[in-house]
């Protein structure tokens, strides 16, 4: 916890010897308990906040009422829907907590597309006075912000809901052009990111908590859970660290690249070891949603396995594809810390052992299968001996991993979800060749 706190009091310009962490905390508790008093004035069917600092309006919304909160030159968005007294209150709860997160809602999708393309490289609005960030919203509500740390910027993509995704670091306009990326994500028009988007979070005990973003310079994330207050203190560039407040103290739990952070179990010795369950079906909707269910995976890993899972439906072997990466998972499940080097049938046969098949595919299945992971992913690697071909699984780096392995990881799994996403955009489908009605054609 010393070296944290010693990179905080340089954040934070306090002197030697303060208790950094505690001025922290102190701002940020103050922040999310904001006094409020907010005045309504009544027009008609509508109702009007008076207020220096907010714009916010109710206005019936078919069968209900419906709480817009405006920004001033930029946009609108509706925050709330219910009764007008529900929405008096709820308005006050987020003006308290430091709210609302995120920013307007953008129309439809093509008007998305156009806005994030146009502000990305010229509209940016800010610094804010908050944490000196320059921000871009798109899509319903979705914010991004550019924020400065330790002269260089990370990129913090907020949804309205308050979760967030950070795991972009490096210059400005490099961190405008990754936020690109993200208008095109399934959940923009949704009011949070699917769990499939990997918001950051840190489990306790195999449930997932979701950290709210806190855009104070040296926190960036905060969560409250039923062991204590788990903060995400952002100290440099790839370097945080997950501090805990509980009764004991405070103390910190791990400081890392954010990326490695991103679904630690907080409480790995109470964790219940139960045994990893095969799936029924090796689709790759089934095979990707038991990989989900697996806890103690490290979030980019199971997140790249997953989008490989759900690759793998076209080509020549993948259901065998998905037995192997299913394996792959279980293994790492159950403690296997070593790279893995042998030729492709013994391979094949711990894989097969762990998946439950009894037989092993053929020669030319297992080539076909193990080639379409190594052109996808860096966790299996190709060598040779003298003409003998071997293959490397990559246990070391999948439960420790580098920064460069968790950036091939992250390539390769940004590449698998756009051919995903360009595939379902075009509607391809695998049809089987119609069989030959011609008399004598011998068709098979």
């Amino acid at each position: 916890m010393q070296d944290v706190q010693e990179r905080l009091g340089e954040l934070l310009r306090l002197p030697d010897g303060a208790d950094a962490f505690a001025v922290l905390r102190r701002r940020h508790l103050e922040r999310c308990n904001q006094p409020v008093v907010l005045r309504w004035e009544v027009n008609g069917h509508e109702e009007m906040l008076v207020h220096p600092l907010h714009r916010a309006k109710i206005r019936p919304d078919g069968s209900s009422m419906a709480l817009i909160y405006t920004w001033p030159g930029r946009g609108s968005r509706i925050v709330a829907r219910g009764d007008a007294g529900s929405l008096r209150a709820r308005l006050a709860e987020i003006i308290r907590v430091g709210g609302p997160h995120g920013g307007a809602h953008v129309e439809d999708v093509e008007e998305c597309r156009e806005r994030v393309s146009r502000i990305i490289l010229t509209s940016w609005e800010g610094p804010a006075p908050s944490d000196s960030a320059w921000t871009a919203w798109f899509g319903a509500g979705y914010e991004a912000r550019v924020r400065p740390i330790a002269d260089q910027h990370c990129l913090v993509v907020v949804s309205p809901r308050g979760s967030f995704i950070l795991r972009h670091f490096g210059l400005h306009l490099g961190m405008a052009s990754a936020a690109r990326f993200y208008q095109g994500n399934d959940d923009v028009f949704a009011d949070d990111f699917h769990s499939s988007s990997w918001p950051f979070h840190v489990r306790v005990r195999g449930v997932p908590h979701r950290l709210e973003h806190v855009p104070i310079p040296g926190l960036v994330g905060y969560a409250r859970t039923e062991i204590g207050e788990v903060y995400l203190c952002l100290l440099g560039v790839n370097d945080t660290a997950l501090v805990l407040v509980d009764g004991q103290g405070t103390r910190c739990l791990v400081r890392e690249a954010p990326t490695l952070l991103d679904g630690m179990e907080l409480c790995p010795k109470e964790m219940l070891k139960l045994p990893v369950t095969t799936p029924d079906l090796f689709d790759s909707d089934a095979v990707a949603a038991a990989l989900g269910r697996i806890a103690l995976l490290p979030a980019p890993i199971q997140a790249h396995l997953i989008a490989l899972a759900r690759a793998a439906v076209q080509d020549n072997g993948t259901r065998e594809v998905r037995r192997f990466i299913w394996s792959v998972a279980a293994l790492l499940e159950q403690g296997q810390r070593e790279n893995m080097l042998s030729d492709g049938e013994e391979l094949w046969r711990r894989m097969t052992a762990i998946s439950g098949t009894r037989e092993l595919p053929c020669g030319r299945t297992q080539r076909d299968a193990l080639r379409w992971i190594q052109a996808r992913s860096p966790i299996l690697v190709q060598t040779r001996e003298g003409r003998r071909v071997r293959w490397r699984l990559l246990f070391e780096q999948m439960n420790a991993p580098t920064q460069e392995f968790l950036a091939a990881i992250a390539e390769s799994t940004s590449q698998l979800v756009r051919a995903a996403k360009a595939a379902a955009r075009k509607g391809k489908r695998v049809k089987r060749p119609a069989r030959s009605s011609t008399p004598g054609s011998g068709g098979v």
